[in-house]
């Protein structure tokens, strides 16, 4: 797997943060909820400290919003 560069991490991190308050504000929540697990996983992101908190983030929200088994499988399935 190749490492992702400061650019890339960055880009990855706005996309997630802008799905994130997509669905806070429920704009195509479930579009916006697949496009976070599809950068997960493209992306290897699973487990990585530097995304951590704003899937931790993701994980809350979607418990908030009513989704709290997907939340806590996404959360044991990304380590957070």
């Amino acid at each position: 797997m190749a490492e992702l560069s400061e650019g890339d991490i960055t880009r990855i991190l706005e996309e997630i943060a802008i799905r994130i308050e997509n669905i806070r504000n429920d704009l195509d929540p479930y579009e916006n909820a697949d496009g976070i697990t599809d950068l997960v996983e493209d992306n290897h992101l699973s487990g990585r400290e530097d995304f951590k908190p704003l899937l931790k983030s993701f994980c809350d929200l979607l418990k908030e919003k009513g989704y709290p088994d997907t939340s806590a499988f996404l959360s044991k399935q990304w380590h957070i």
